[in-house]
């Protein structure tokens, strides 16, 4: 059995086709669930009961997250992140953005850690683009020079995922944009999520 995880581009949110997890030409149980950040992705992964012997992920956005900021006269809405709501001053910016890197970096070991204690073999990579806009890459790089010698990359194709520095997405490296449903959903068509489930099967040995 195959444990399969991510946010909306892992989960059969619709039954026009199948996406990718149901692509891979075994048996699975998919927990993919749309809207959920990498710590819930992570959480979703360790607290899952069921019995697997492979695990593969599609890591989200790294600023999916909601902050609630109290006492601040100016609030303001980040509009260059999308998905995402921020209420904060734009001194805080980056700020965030190392924290939500430190967030998804941990959330990637303790799944990784986890796993590996287990003897359950495993694969990762990037779903969306890491980072919306690419002014946020400078300062989540800084967190992932610290941070990176607790990946294993043996594991997770095309770290550092960010393709401004030679990394890998699923969206960007496989051209997901020109296989999308609709104008209206822009999600990967069967197409896209063909592309997807071919590079797991690839690369996860599976």
């Amino acid at each position: 059995m195959i444990l399969t995880a991510g946010c909306s581009l892992t989960e059969q949110y619709h039954n026009k086709f199948p996406v990718w997890p149901h692509l891979l030409n075994k048996e699975v149980d998919n927990i993919g669930k749309s809207g959920t950040n990498n710590r819930d992705i992570a959480f979703s992964v360790l607290h899952h009961k069921g019995q697997y012997d492979h695990v593969l992920i599609l890591w989200t956005h790294w600023m999916r997250e909601v902050y609630f900021v109290e006492n601040l006269s100016e609030e303001k809405l980040l509009h260059n992140i999308k998905q995402a709501k921020y209420f904060c001053r734009e001194v805080d910016k980056n700020k965030i953005i190392k924290e939500q890197t430190r967030h998804t970096l941990m959330s990637i070991y303790t799944v990784q850690n986890y796993l590996n204690d287990k003897g359950i073999s495993y694969y990762m990579m990037q779903g969306v683009p890491s980072f919306w806009n690419s002014s946020n890459i400078e300062p989540a790089l800084e967190e992932i020079n610290k941070f990176e010698h607790l990946i294993d990359t043996n594991k997770f194709y095309g770290w550092p995922t960010i393709i401004e520095v030679g990394g890998f997405n699923c969206v960007d490296n496989l051209k997901l944009r020109d296989h999308t449903i609709s104008k209206d959903d822009q999600h990967p068509n069967l197409k896209g999520n063909q592309k997807i489930a071919e590079m797991f099967m690839k690369h996860a040995n599976i």
